[in-house]
């Protein structure tokens, strides 16, 4: 694994305050701490007419195949993969391509810069935004010659940051895929949940797996209208789920039995639990990621509410999921987009 050498992630505890805490609530954090310079980090993308135009070219007159080299940068040893990517594939895309070559979780928010010609390795230019609405521009728009290059920026607190360059444009066959990883080297840090004090060993890196874990990403719904739909259906079983009422503990969140059953209904059994969740056998909500999410998410809409120590659908709730349609519009204009760009997180699309 390698070492990093620039930058030092936050304690753990800082990070499971700040992960805790709503976007605007982390703005004003980092705003504080920053001297207001967090604008240009974790808030970049959410002010739609803060991000700079983009002019899309004109298509290639011919499919192009992108032979691109993805670094990760300030550490060593070097962790890096080659990669022949479809010039038509979009930034969203990049996105899912990116986590699964690297072996990251998508658990964080990211962030896609375009970098200026000439510049020095070493850290993202955080002032120079990319295209907010990355599932609508293609690779081609950014990368089209060898050497151009984007960065993306990982887990905004802790601040992961790639560069991908290009290194050789050519024509693409008619049965190429859409994606392949060539080579590579370097297993990337562990990536654990948002608020969770457990540790976790990161994946030995081996070429064939990497490269089945892109082919596979790929699959996952594609742009924010689908991710909406997927998360429209999620929260549509939940309300149903919650039907009369669930009972709730004292601190006001689901009890373990219910946990449980969230857990194996939804086949998550064993998926996005912290360490602490392992080693004790417990299922804690705190301790069950994608169940954390899914009820945080439901109440943030308004779906759901707690009353009186029972959790229950709202009226709301049950209005929208009679309506999929109109819930995947409010999910869409609700979500930070984030959440809505690439793959949705993880275990969130284990069925449909």
């Amino acid at each position: 694994m390698g070492r990093r050498t620039q930058q030092t992630p936050l304690p753990q505890e800082v990070q499971r305050v700040i992960a805790e805490l709503s976007p605007e609530q982390q703005q004003a954090f980092l705003d504080a701490a920053l001297g207001g310079a967090s604008d240009r980090a974790i808030g970049a993308f959410d002010t739609e007419e803060d991000a700079p135009p983009i002019v899309l070219p004109d298509p290639p007159l011919h499919p192009t195949l992108l032979r691109v080299r993805l670094d990760l940068d300030g550490v060593k040893p070097p962790i890096w993969r080659r990669l022949d990517l479809r010039g038509d594939l979009t930034l969203d895309r990049l996105h899912a391509i990116i986590q699964a070559a690297m072996g990251w979780r998508n658990l964080h928010r990211h962030e896609i810069v375009r970098l200026p010609a000439g510049r020095r390795r070493g850290g993202l230019p955080p002032g120079e935004q990319g295209p907010a609405d990355e599932w609508a521009v293609p690779l081609t728009a950014l990368l089209s010659q060898p050497g151009e290059r984007v960065g993306y920026r990982y887990d905004l607190v802790a601040r992961w940051e790639h560069e991908v360059e290009v290194v050789h444009v050519g024509p693409r066959p008619a049965d190429h895929p859409r994606a392949t990883l060539l080579d590579g080297r370097g297993s990337c840090p562990a990536d654990v949940e948002p608020g969770t004090r457990g540790s976790r060993e990161p994946a030995a890196f081996h070429v064939a797996g990497a490269d089945s874990a892109v082919r596979r990403a790929l699959d996952l719904p594609h742009g924010r209208g689908d991710i909406a739909v997927r998360e429209a259906e999620l929260m549509a079983w939940f309300v149903d789920w919650v039907g009369d009422g669930v009972g709730l503990t004292r601190s006001g969140r689901l009890m373990d039995e219910a946990v449980a059953r969230i857990l194996a209904a939804r086949s998550w059994s064993g998926r996005g639990h912290t360490a602490a969740a392992h080693r004790t056998g417990t299922t804690t909500e705190d301790r069950a990621y994608p169940v954390l999410v899914l009820d945080s998410r439901a109440r943030a809409l308004g779906l759901v509410e707690n009353r009186s120590g029972t959790l229950l659908a709202t009226g709301r709730g049950r209005e929208l999921a009679e309506d999929r349609g109109r819930l995947a519009v409010e999910i869409t204009e609700a979500y930070p987009r984030s959440v809505l760009w690439g793959s949705a997180p993880r275990g969130w699309s284990a069925r449909g």
